[in-house]
């Protein structure tokens, strides 16, 4: 993630089991916003405050819209993604703990 464009907020004691850090953006956009998010092997929980028409991802050279403000990113590891935002960016990530979705649903690595 460009740094110059989100404010990374390391998780609060109480939910470091299960959150690693937030980022958070909130700024307007001249034109439409592109990034890469690079390879984490972590799962992300997002929060798009309000709609952006026109905004979504590629993953592997298919275009998935934004249909809702939330979303649950898996793990990006051997995929090329690209993220488009068309509007204004105010968003917020929450980058959950390697173990987040085993203790909070039971869910191994594998299944996810």
């Amino acid at each position: 993630m460009d740094s110059a464009v989100f404010e990374i907020v390391a998780a609060p004691k109480e939910a470091s089991p299960f959150v690693r850090r937030y980022m958070y953006a909130n700024r307007p956009l001249a034109e439409p916003f592109r990034m890469r998010p690079k390879p984490t092997g972590y799962v992300y929980f997002s929060n798009w405050f309000g709609s952006s028409p026109g905004s979504g991802w590629f993953s592997n050279a298919v275009w998935y819209p934004q249909c809702s403000r939330f979303h649950l990113a898996g793990q990006i590891v051997e995929h090329e993604i690209e993220v488009t935002v068309r509007e204004n960016l105010q968003i917020v990530f929450c980058e959950l703990a390697a173990t987040a979705c085993y203790r909070l649903f039971g869910l191994p690595g594998k299944a996810l």
